[in-house]
């Protein structure tokens, strides 16, 4: 139940037709793995934690450098050297002490991801790597779980939600083996903000009760071009003969 103080805190989720005193409860029930505590899963963390998500795991093995700074804001100088999760924990905690906040420092491998997420009812892939994406994605349909991606490349973001048991496409649908991996480029570190600040949304989206204005982007990928100022939407289809979804 919902207590005065978080009609309170929460007033003005509560008052949102799409959210109401059931979605608010229903966020305060629900658990999130954040993988990746960088430009963007930083800020999709934070702004999970503030909307009052009940439990949140920050996985992420490295430590905060020099040049994580510009965009990972939940970061200072006084972190360098230290362990993201750690300090991840504790901004979160401090921005919401009713949530429950468990840090992770290992490295998610096809041989943990099952047995990691399988206590979340949603997962948001916020790392560099294709790798971890396929690792998050055969682990989420294996446990049935949808996740949230999202990513930066320079000047471009994209965010997109993976979810074959609720009807929409696997990674595998989109990409079907793994690219090769590109080199360490640079970023725009307001845009890692926006799509970090998106894939809270889509979390947040799919954790409430069903509502018709509340459409996820299952099939969808949002793609942003900071530069050029633009943003659009491009629809994945769900692959029937896909060898990691097909039947779901």
């Amino acid at each position: 139940m919902l207590s005065a103080l978080d009609h309170e805190r929460y007033a003005r989720q509560i008052m949102l037709p799409e959210v109401g005193q059931a979605g608010q409860q229903a966020w305060r029930d629900a658990s999130v793995a954040v993988v990746g505590l960088g430009g963007v899963g930083g800020p999709c963390a934070l702004y999970l934690a503030a909307a009052g998500v009940g439990r949140l795991a920050l996985i992420d093995h490295d430590r905060v450098a020099p040049a994580d700074l510009p965009r990972q804001i939940l970061f200072g100088p006084a972190d360098l050297g230290l362990l993201k999760t750690e300090r991840a924990a504790t901004r979160l905690t401090q921005a919401n002490p009713e949530v429950e906040v468990r840090g992770l420092s290992i490295a998610l491998t096809a041989d943990n991801a099952e047995l990691v997420l399988a206590e979340y009812d949603a997962v948001v892939a916020a790392g560099d790597s294709y790798a971890l994406r396929y690792v998050v994605n055969d682990a989420c349909v294996r446990l049935g779980r949808p996740w949230i991606d999202g990513s930066v490349y320079q000047g471009e973001g994209q965010v997109a939600v993976y979810a074959p048991a609720l009807g929409g496409p696997c990674y595998r649908c989109r990409f079907p083996a793994p690219p090769a991996e590109v080199a360490t480029q640079g970023v725009l570190g307001p845009l890692a903000g926006q799509v970090g600040c998106c894939c809270a949304a889509e979390t947040l989206k799919l954790l409430l009760p069903q509502h018709p204005r509340v459409a996820p982007l299952l099939g969808r990928v949002m793609l942003f071009d900071t530069m050029a100022g633009d943003a659009f939407a491009l629809n994945v289809p769900k692959d029937p003969w896909c060898p990691c979804c097909a039947g779901l």
